[in-house]
C-alpha cells in the first residue's frame, strides 16, 4: 500500500487488497463478504514492480503495477495494467511496457485509467508526462501528453467522473474530457 492512493478497494461484495505472499513478494488478496480467509487472485509480476494503483467496479478489479525507485540511480521504465475479472476468475494483462511509467489505476465507461511518470535524473523527482488509459474489452491504448514542465509537475492520480478526469499532481487540480483521449497515441508502449 506504500505506493499507491488507497490500501484497499472494494466490489460485488468483497474487499480487494495487496499483502505479501509466502514468498515475499506482493500479491493482490480478496476477501469476500462473510469469508474469513482471504484468497490470492494476482501475484506479482517482474520482481522489480510494485503495486502502484488499485481500483474495482461490478466483477473488475485494475491494478497497475511500476518500478520502485528504493534505491538510487533508478529509472521509472515499467508500466503493467492489469484486471481481473472475479466472475471468468481469469486475469489479463492489458498493458506491459519498459518505455515508461505509471501509478494509479481507475476504471470507467469501459477503460483503466493511470498516470504516465518518469523519475527526473537531476533531482531524482518524480516528474507526471501524461496520462493513459487502455480498452478492456479489446487492450486498445491510448495516450496523451500533457507537456507539464517543472520539478515534481505533473498528474500522479486520476479520478473519472462522468465523462471528466481530474488529475492531481502534488500541488494542482486539473480537469479535462476524456474525449481528449480519443485516438491519441502520444506515447508509444
Amino acid at each position: 500500500c506504500m505506493y499507491t492512493d488507497r490500501c484497499f478497494t472494494a466490489a460485488n461484495g468483497s474487499l480487494y487488497y495487496f499483502d505479501t505472499g509466502v514468498t515475499s513478494q506482493w500479491q493482490l488478496s480478496q476477501l469476500a463478504e462473510g469469508a474469513t480467509t482471504p484468497t490470492a487472485i494476482a501475484k506479482a509480476g517482474q520482481s522489480s514492480e510494485v503495486p502502484v494503483g488499485l481500483d474495482a467496479q461490478g466483477t473488475l478489479v485494475a491494478y497497475a503495477a511500476s518500478t520502485t525507485c528504493d534505491h538510487t540511480p533508478c529509472q521509472i521504465n515499467q508500466c503493467t495494467i492489469a484486471v481481473y475479472d472475479t466472475a471468468m476468475q481469469k486475469q489479463t494483462t492489458l498493458l506491459s511496457t519498459n518505455q515508461f511509467g505509471c501509478t494509479d489505476a481507475k476504471i470507467a465507461g469501459g477503460f483503466v485509467y493511470f498516470a504516465i511518470v518518469t523519475l527526473d535524473q537531476k533531482s531524482e523527482h518524480m516528474h507526471g508526462l501524461g496520462i493513459g488509459r487502455v480498452a478492456i474489452a479489446d487492450r486498445a491504448f491510448e495516450s496523451l501528453n500533457l507537456g507539464m514542465q517543472g520539478d515534481s509537475s505533473g498528474p500522479r492520480r486520476i479520478y473519472p467522473s462522468g465523462d471528466r478526469l481530474y488529475l492531481v499532481d502534488p500541488l494542482v487540480m486539473a480537469r479535462i474530457d476524456a474525449s481528449a483521449l480519443d485516438g491519441t497515441h502520444d506515447f508509444t508502449p
